[in-house]
């Protein structure tokens, strides 16, 4: 350990027999005085931090001090091993001081009591390396920028407090045991750090824990090692007690920064005596391996649960909402405010929760209401009417599974060369990761279509010309504020149409070979609108897809030793009941023959399983062997009849796939065929008021 003489300003080095010392804390500004500094008075009385080293020194001799520890020139920055263990033992270095000095540069004390206000605004109360050195050191006096003193932590404690939301009680027991790791990590939610990995490393010594820095890491990966340190050494299961407070993934139960726990201030340590010998839990390579009391939540989602954590909070227990997906479970919904129940007594489970990879956090939009948006036509493009502009507060994660913050809607004309006009709406959202994306629909008379499709992307394509060209949308980020979007359209050739998603395989690389690339356009023959639209949603998701109106393309590889391709797609029907066509590659014969299958589902949610159909066509699958090649036909009972054919095109591996509804191609077929009571006009009748209520349910 180096320490500075007060007198001399020589730093010497101390391995044993360490002396009385006092130590400084303060916020760092520019130009501080560094240990290599130091070693020359000269250099160091140029430097700005020089009036902070001398007067550090000058108020400490007052009181017979002739040693102080000051980190900007008694730590060797330059070494990577001694800037470690200097961060590991910071907390060490306060607690062993016997006075703490901390320095307020930016409060000047002009009356005898302190303005709790001017307080607060002090920069020392906001930053994360400070908190350690406000609980650490046994003795504590505040200066203000003048060194004058304000006051002591003994003293000023309720107004301490008060500032930070740390008890009272921690500055005058000095015993931390009794509080939990979520009540500590709130006392950090509202700090800051220069270097975002310090966030982490600033919180070591408040747990009692080490691990070497790694700065370059992130501040998710750092934060996500401090909270595995801790488990090492503690069993309190508050630590899983957070909130996430713009992250709507899915989540592990590892919080992603001390942020989280902002509102966990009031969550006691949990008790873990009724768990015996399943208190324990610990981290692994499949995720972390726990014991847990679930109550299930049916009416929330499927396989919801409450788990709870043995923490309470108000006199009632803390838990958190997971969900079973396959043999792990996930944190569901974490922006959900913490579930509050009235026991811990259900059956224990053992569960492991995935963790999920760090995100690096999303830029922040300082200013949500500004979105600037520019068009840009194709010269054989004109846009007529004017942007009609318009904004949209609300929620509609009904559509898109997200929260936006607002909905911005532009309506305008567009015409081509050969005279052919569309009209187009476009809804810009800015989501949840401030990430702007549109939504793309044609429109009638400058009416938008009466479609509750919102799938938010970056880029769409309309068909245009009669279907003799594309009509492509794309928006691209700028080079100006955060939220600026440029959005370019342009007339592309009905060849470019698959172009647009198929994979990019280069002919010279080894691996073309062994890749055979598979495109598909669905093609919906029906005037029912609101049976047949675009599709619900389909799988494997990452595929490269897009539609618009009932025309859907899609595109995947065959690559070495993948085995059976295919996608899922899923047309909802009513609420509850959908439509599935599975599209694949027939593997076991050197034909490549395209396969289809098509059923129906009925789930008693509004959403279906997609993942678990597609798997039912694996060799493993119940649907495997009922995979028709090129035609596959359905009745849809009071739907009337189903027929997808699959049609070859004059492209190789490109395949024309028609859904062709025939209830109006059949004016005769009767779905209520052996109620011989009924004439055909009553039977039709009934069919119409069951479309009407069966619609109304649907959008309902």
């Amino acid at each position: 350990m180096r320490l500075l003489n007060t007198e001399t300003f020589k730093v010497e080095e101390f391995i044993t027999d360490i002396p009385t010392y006092a130590i400084l804390s303060h916020t760092w500004e520019k130009d501080e005085v560094t240990l290599q500094d130091i070693q020359d008075l000269n250099v160091a009385r140029q430097k700005a931090g020089w009036s902070k080293v001398w007067n550090a020194c000058q108020y400490v001799r007052r009181y017979k001090f002739q040693w102080i520890w000051i980190d900007t020139c008694c730590i060797d920055k330059s070494s990577s091993a001694e800037l470690s263990e200097a961060l590991n033992s910071m907390y060490k270095y306060y607690e062993d001081g016997r006075v703490c000095i901390a320095y307020l540069s930016d409060t000047l004390m002009e009356e005898k009591a302190m303005d709790l206000e001017k307080l607060k605004e002090s920069r020392w109360f906001t930053r994360g390396w400070t908190l350690q050195e406000l609980i650490a050191p046994h003795f504590m006096v505040f200066l203000d920028q003048d060194w004058k003193m304000i006051g002591t932590r003994f003293s000023m404690q309720d107004t301490i407090s008060e500032v930070t939301s740390i008890p009272v009680k921690v500055f005058e027991q000095k015993e931390l045991d009794g509080y939990s790791i979520a009540q500590k990590m709130s006392w950090a939610a509202s700090r800051r750090t220069t270097r975002e990995e310090d966030m982490a490393y600033c919180l070591m010594g408040l747990f009692g824990v080490s691990m070497p820095p790694i700065y370059g890491e992130g501040a998710a990966k750092a934060f996500m090692r401090l909270q595995q340190e801790i488990i090492k050494y503690s069993d309190d299961r508050s630590i899983f007690a957070w909130v996430a407070s713009q992250d709507l993934r899915d989540r592990g139960l590892f919080a992603s920064s001390p942020s989280e726990f902002e509102l966990s201030g009031e969550i006691g340590k949990s008790d873990s005596e009724d768990l015996g010998d399943k208190s324990s839990f610990s981290f692994g390579n499949n995720g972390l391996r726990i014991h847990l009391p679930l109550y299930h939540r049916p009416s929330m989602g499927k396989d919801i649960h409450v788990a709870s954590l043995h923490c309470q909070a108000a006199g009632r227990f803390v838990g958190i909402y997971l969900q079973k997906q396959e043999h792990r479970y996930i944190r569901w919904r974490p922006r959900l405010p913490l579930p509050r129940i009235d026991r811990s007594s259900a059956d224990l489970h053992e569960v492991v929760v995935k963790e999920s990879t760090a995100v690096r956090p999303s830029q922040q939009i300082k200013n949500s209401y500004s979105f600037p948006i520019e068009f840009k036509f194709d010269p054989q493009i004109i846009a007529l009417d004017e942007i009609y502009y318009a904004v949209y507060s609300g929620d509609i994660a009904t559509h898109i599974g997200r929260d936006p913050s607002y909905l911005l809607i532009h309506y305008f004309t567009l015409r081509t060369k050969k005279g052919q006009e569309v009209d187009v709406e476009i809804s810009a959202v800015i989501q949840d990761d401030n990430i702007p994306v549109i939504d793309v629909k044609p429109g009638h008379n400058g009416r938008s279509l009466s479609s509750n499709r919102t799938l938010l992307e970056d880029s769409f394509v309309l068909s245009v010309m009669n279907d003799n060209a594309l009509l492509s949308c794309f928006t691209h980020v700028t080079g100006g504020c955060l939220s600026e979007r440029v959005v370019e359209f342009n007339i592309l050739p009905y060849n470019a149409r698959f172009q647009l998603c198929r994979p990019q395989i280069n002919e010279s690389s080894p691996r073309a070979s062994s890749s055979t690339a598979l495109d598909f356009i669905v093609d919906i023959n029906s005037n029912r609108d609101y049976i047949f639209s675009s599709p619900h949603s389909m799988f494997p998701y990452n595929l490269p897809w897009r539609h618009d109106d009932k025309i859907a393309y899609v595109s995947f590889s065959k690559r070495g030793g993948q085995c059976d391709p295919h996608c899922v797609f899923a047309y909802r029907l009513t609420a509850w009941k959908f439509v599935i066509i599975a599209l694949g590659l027939r593997t076991e014969s050197n034909c490549h023959i395209p396969w289809i299958d098509v059923d129906t589902v009925q789930s008693d949610s509004e959403e279906i399983s997609i993942s678990d159909i597609w798997k039912s066509y694996l060799p493993s699958g119940s649907r495997y062997k009922s995979r028709p090649d090129g035609l596959a036909r359905i009745s849809l009972e009071e739907f009337g009849p189903l027929t997808v054919t699959v049609e070859n095109t004059s492209e190789p591996n490109f395949y024309h796939v028609v859904i062709k509804d025939e209830w109006y191609s059949q004016p005769n077929w009767r779905p209520w065929e052996g109620a011989s009571s009924n004439s055909l006009s009553e039977g039709r009748g009934l069919w119409e008021s069951t479309y009407r209520r069966l619609r109304s349910t649907w959008e309902r």
